[in-house]
C-alpha cells in the first residue's frame, strides 16, 4: 500500500481546477472532491491505503511499547515509497492549454483577484486557450467568440510587458462586440493587474475598428483601450454603435477616418448608449473633407465626462454632431471642440430636438477656423426646446472669421446659467457674437458673462436677436460687445421682431472707439426695462431705430433703465444715452414710450446728449419722469435744437415730470444702485412700471416708484 502524498494531492487538484477554468468556485469544488473521494490522476492510491498522517517511515521499526508481536518485524517495504516524489511530467491537467505555461512552475494556478474579475484572457502573441491568465489567447475577437459561462463575461486584455515593465500592446484586428461580453484593457501580462503604462491598442483593419451591433445593450462595455480606425480617405469609423453599449475610459482616435464614434440608431431600437470618460481625438492630417468626433443619428446617448477634439479637415470639423437625436444628454464633459478647418463647430444640433440637454460642460469651443466657427449651433429643428445650461465656457474659439458662442436658427432654445459665452477668443476681423438668435425662440436668462469678444474687434455683439419668435426673452444677463478699443460694439440688438419681446434686468457694457450701442432695437416692439447700461466713447445707450410706427400700446417701451456714459475724449463721435432714430426720408407720427429712466454722463463730453431725436420723425410719443443729468445737451430735437434745461424738455409734446438732478448712484460705473438719499427715490410714475427692479426687489418699496433700474428698499 502506498501513502497519499500531499504534493501529489495539490497537483491533482490544480489539474482539475485548471481544466475546469479559472473561477474560485471550480477550485474549491475540485479540492473538496479530491479530498473526499480521491482523484484518478494520483498514483496507486488504493482504497485501503493507510491514513494520510501515517506517511512513509524510513525507520518504521516495531511500534514502541507494543511488546513482541509474532512475526511482526519491520513492515515489509516500509521504507521510502518508490517514486513517491512529484509525478514526472505531471503537467497542468487533462487540457494542456488550460494550465500554466512551460515556465509556470508546480504552484501555478489562477490568481484569485483576477479570476474574480476576468473570465477570458488575451495577451500579445498568446497561443493558449484564453481560459487562464497563464494561457492567454492572442486575439480579442477569438476570446469574444469563446463559449460563454453562465452570466456576463469579461474579456481581460493585456499589454506587452518586456522585462516586467508595461508598454503598448497592439491588436491589429477589427472587433465586433457580443451581447453580455465586455472587453477591458490595460492589464499587465506579468501579474494581470491594471498598471499605468499598460496600453492596449486596437487598430481596426476595415472601415470600423469596434462595432456594437443592434443586439447590444449598455451592459456590454469596452473599457481602457486606445481604438484607432486605420482606414484612410475619410470613410472610416473608430467605434460604431447601432443600439447600446458602454464606452468608458478609452482613447478613441479617428486615424485617417472621418468619424471617431458613430451612434447610428434605427427607428424602434431605442438606441441610448453610454459614452463616458473617454478621450476622443482626430489625428489624421487635413486630407478629409469633414471630421466629426461623435456623430449621432436617431439615438439618445449619454455623452459625459469626455474630452472631445475633432479635426483637422479641409472643410468642416465638428466635435459632437446630433442629427435627429432627441433625448441626447451632453453633460459634464471636460472639453468639446471642433478642429482646424474652414468651418468648425463644438456641438451641432439639427432635426428632432425634444429633450436634448447640454449641461455642466467645462468648455465647448468651435476650435480654430479660417471661416465661420460656433461653440453650439442649433438649426432647422423640429420638436421642443434644446436646453443649454450651467456650462462653464462656450465660445466660437479663436477663429479668424465670423465667430459665435451659441447660434440658434428656426429652433427653440433655453440658454441659462452659463458662466461665460463669448463669440471669439482673441483678435479677428470677422463679426463676433455671443448669442445669435435668428427666426428662433430664445429664452436667454441668468448668464453673467455674454460677449462678442473680450478683445478689440469689428462689429461685436453680445446678444443678437433677429426675427426672433414669440416666447423669446433676454433677462438678467451680463452682456458686452467688444473689448476696449473695438469698433461697432453692441451689447444687445433686437431687430425685426413685431412681438413684445422682454429685454429686462440685464447689465450691459458697450465700449467702443467709433460706434455702437448698449441696446439697439430696430423695427420692434420690445419691452426694454430694468437694464443697467454703461457705454464708452461714441456709443449710444438705448436707441429705438426705425421703430414700428404703431402709435399705440404695442409700440416699443423703454422703462426704468439706468444708462451711464463714461467720460469721453475729444475727437469721438457724438454720443446719445437715449434716443429715437428715423431715417431722414421717413415721415411718421411720434413713436416710442420712455418712462422712469436715468441718463447720466460722467465727466465732460461737449457732444454728449442725454436724449437725441435722430431723423425727421425721431421723437417719442411719451417722455415722462426721466432723470437727464451731466450731459452737455439734455435733449436734442430732430430739428437740431439743443435743449439744456429741464424746463425746456418738459415743454415738449408728450413730455412731463422729467428731472435733471444728480441721481446719487453709489459708485458709478461699477455700482449703479441708488444711495439711500437719492433725490430720484419715489419720483417715478406708476404708469406701465415693472413690479420688480433689476434684482427682483418689489416695486414700489415706499410711497412711489423710484426712477432707474434700482428700487431702494
Amino acid at each position: 500500500m502506498v501513502a497519499r502524498s500531499p504534493h501529489l494531492l495539490w497537483l491533482a487538484v490544480s489539474s482539475v481546477a485548471v481544466a475546469a477554468g479559472c473561477g474560485r468556485v471550480g477550485f474549491d469544488q475540485a479540492l473538496s472532491d479530491a479530498e473526499a473521494t480521491g482523484d484518478g490522476s494520483m498514483m496507486d492510491a488504493a482504497p485501503d491505503a493507510q491514513p494520510a498522517d501515517a506517511g512513509p517511515g524510513i525507520d518504521a521499526g516495531p511500534v514502541p511499547d507494543a511488546g513482541p508481536v509474532p512475526d511482526a518485524g519491520p513492515v515489509p517495504d516500509a521504507g521510502p515509497v518508490p517514486d513517491a516524489g512529484p509525478v514526472p511530467d505531471a503537467g497542468p491537467g487533462p487540457d494542456p492549454d488550460a494550465g500554466p505555461g512551460p515556465d509556470a512552475g508546480p504552484d501555478a494556478g489562477c490568481y484569485e483577484a483576477v479570476c474574480a474579475t476576468c473570465d477570458r484572457f488575451v495577451a500579445p502573441g498568446g497561443t493558449g486557450s484564453g481560459l487562464n491568465p497563464r494561457s492567454p489567447l492572442g486575439s480579442i475577437q477569438a476570446a469574444i467568440g469563446l463559449p460563454e459561462p453562465l452570466g456576463p463575461t469579461t474579456v481581460c486584455v493585456a499589454s506587452r510587458s518586456p522585462s516586467g515593465a508595461c508598454s503598448t500592446g497592439t491588436y491589429i484586428e477589427s472587433i465586433t462586440m457580443a451581447e453580455g461580453v465586455s472587453v477591458v484593457g490595460g492589464y499587465s501580462p506579468a501579474d494581470w493587474t491594471v498598471r499605468p503604462g499598460c496600453v492596449t491598442e486596437i487598430w481596426g483593419m476595415g472601415a470600423t475598428g469596434v462595432t456594437f451591433g443592434p443586439t447590444i445593450t449598455n451592459a456590454t462595455r469596452l473599457e481602457r483601450f486606445t481604438v484607432v480606425a486605420a482606414i484612410a480617405g475619410g470613410t472610416g469609423v473608430a467605434v460604431a454603435i447601432a443600439r447600446g453599449g458602454t464606452l468608458e475610459g478609452n482613447i478613441i482616435q479617428a486615424g485617417g477616418s472621418a468619424v471617431a464614434i458613430s451612434v447610428l440608431g434605427a427607428a424602434g431600437l431605442g438606441a441610448a448608449p453610454i459614452i463616458h470618460g473617454n478621450t476622443v481625438t482626430m489625428v489624421s492630417p487635413a486630407v478629409v473633407a469633414s471630421a466629426t468626433g461623435i456623430l449621432v443619428r436617431t439615438a439618445a446617448p449619454e455623452i459625459s465626462a469626455n474630452s472631445i477634439v475633432a479635426g483637422p479637415a479641409m472643410s468642416s470639423s465638428i466635435g459632437v454632431s446630433l442629427v435627429g437625436a432627441p433625448g441626447t444628454r451632453i453633460v459634464d464633459n471636460v472639453a468639446i471642440e471642433g478642429g482646424s478647418a474652414v468651418g468648425s463647430i463644438g456641438i451641432a444640433i439639427t432635426g428632432a430636438t425634444t429633450g436634448i440637454v447640454v449641461s455642466g460642460n467645462a468648455e465647448i469651443s468651435g476650435g480654430t477656423a479660417t471661416g465661420v466657427s460656433a461653440g453650439v449651433d442649433v438649426e432647422r429643428c423640429t420638436g421642443s426646446v434644446v436646453t443649454i445650461e450651467r456650462n462653464a465656457v462656450i465660445t466660437g474659439g479663436p477663429s479668424s472669421g465670423a465667430s459665435v458662442g451659441i447660434a440658434a436658427e428656426t429652433c427653440a432654445v433655453t440658454v441659462s446659467n452659463n458662466a461665460r459665452i463669448v463669440g471669439r477668443t482673441g483678435a479677428g476681423t470677422g463679426t463676433a457674437r455671443g448669442v445669435d438668435c435668428f427666426s428662433a425662440t430664445c429664452v436667454i436668462t441668468d448668464n453673467p458673462d455674454i460677449a462678442g469678444t473680450s478683445a478689440s474687434g469689428l462689429s461685436c455683439t453680445g446678444v443678437s436677436l433677429t426675427g426672433a419668435l414669440p416666447g423669446t426673452v433676454v433677462r438678467r444677463n451680463g452682456v458686452a460687445g467688444c473689448g476696449p478699443g473695438g469698433n461697432g460694439s453692441y451689447g444687445i440688438t433686437v431687430t425685426d421682431m413685431p412681438d413684445e419681446i422682454p429685454v429686462e434686468g440685464n447689465r450691459v457694457l458697450a465700449l467702443t472707439s467709433r460706434y455702437g450701442a448698449g441696446i439697439l432695437a430696430t423695427r420692434t416692439n420690445a419691452r426694454i426695462r430694468n437694464n443697467l447700461v454703461v457705454v464708452g466713447s461714441s456709443a449710444s445707450g438705448i436707441t429705438l431705430d426705425l421703430p414700428r410706427p404703431s402709435g399705440g400700446p404695442t409700440e416699443a417701451v423703454v422703462h426704468s433703465n439706468t444708462v451711464v456714459g463714461l467720460a469721453t475724449a475729444a475727437g469721438f463721435n457724438p454720443r446719445n444715452l437715449l434716443g429715437v432714430d428715423f431715417e431722414a426720408s421717413v415721415t411718421a407720427p411720434p413713436n416710442g414710450i420712455f418712462r422712469n429712466n436715468v441718463a447720466v454722463c460722467l465727466g465732460t463730453g461737449v457732444t454728449d446728449r442725454a436724449f437725441n431725436e435722430l431723423g425727421a420723425s425721431g421723437h417719442p410719443r411719451i417722455f415722462e419722469n426721466n432723470d437727464l443729468f451731466g450731459c452737455a445737451t439734455l435733449y436734442q430735437q430732430e430739428t437740431g435744437t439743443s435743449l439744456t434745461t429741464i424746463a425746456a424738455v418738459n415743454g415738449l409734446p408728450g413730455a412731463v415730470g422729467n428731472l435733471s438732478v444728480a441721481p446719487a448712484l453709489i459708485a458709478p460705473p461699477t455700482d449703479l444702485h441708488l444711495s439711500a438719499g437719492s433725490p430720484i427715490i419715489d419720483q417715478g410714475t406708476a404708469m406701465g412700471a415693472p413690479t420688480t427692479d433689476f434684482e427682483g426687489d418689489a416695486r414700489p418699496a415706499r410711497a412711489g416708484f423710484d426712477i432707474g433700474a434700482d428700487e431702494v428698499p
